[in-house]
Formats: structure tokens, sequence, C-alpha cells
């Protein structure tokens, strides 16, 4: 059967996405050419070209799909790589540490995690 695994079981910081709506109510002025140029460079030349600008294309759809699966995006941060906040991620817990939001989603999404 499926299996939960790689790197996206693993990362923390959030799920990266551009002209989302957590952009918007922030007024984050960022583009689809930024976020392809800022991942290229993050590549150094490795990166596969039409992956990343499909990454970049359905950002947006990404971070909709989860949040309409009830876990809520609501801070937008700027991390490494980046030249623009658009790291996408839950409001920290009452513990003040950040939630991922990759345990929510697959539980809203019916994956064991």
């Amino acid at each position: 059967g499926s299996k939960l695994g790689g790197n996206s079981a693993k990362a923390t910081s959030g799920m990266n996405g551009v002209g989302t709506a957590g952009q918007e109510s922030n007024k984050i002025k960022d583009s689809m050419l930024r976020f392809i140029a800022d991942t290229e460079a993050s590549g150094r030349g490795l990166a596969d070209e039409e992956l990343v600008k499909k990454l970049a294309q359905k950002s947006k759809a990404a971070i909709k799909f989860v949040e309409d699966h009830g876990v809520k995006l609501e801070v937008v941060s700027q991390l490494g790589g980046h030249s623009r906040p658009r790291t996408h991620r839950e409001a920290n817990s009452a513990l003040g540490r950040g939630r991922p939001p990759r345990r929510r989603s697959c539980r809203a999404l019916g994956f064991p995690y």
C-alpha cells in the first residue's frame, strides 16, 4: 500500500506558494516569475526547469486545496532562498511551536500519519 515518506514527510517550514490569498491579505508583492527565478537559483543549475514552472503554476491551487480541507495556513514567512515571503504554515500552537501543515493535511485527506 501507499506510505508517506520522503522530503515532504520531513518538511517542517510549510508550503511555498505564489499569488495566494495569504500573500494578498498580507499585501505581499510576488510573482510567478520571481518564484521560478528563486527556485532555479537555489538549484544552482540542477533544477528541472519544466518541473519548477509546474511547481510555481500549481502552488496557489495546492495551498487552497490544503486550506479547503481544514488546514489554516495563515502565517506567510520569507525563508532561505526566497526573495519574498511565500512559505505558508499554521500559526504557532499554544506552546509557541510552529505547526507545519503536513500532519493535519495528511489526516484531512485520509492518509495515516
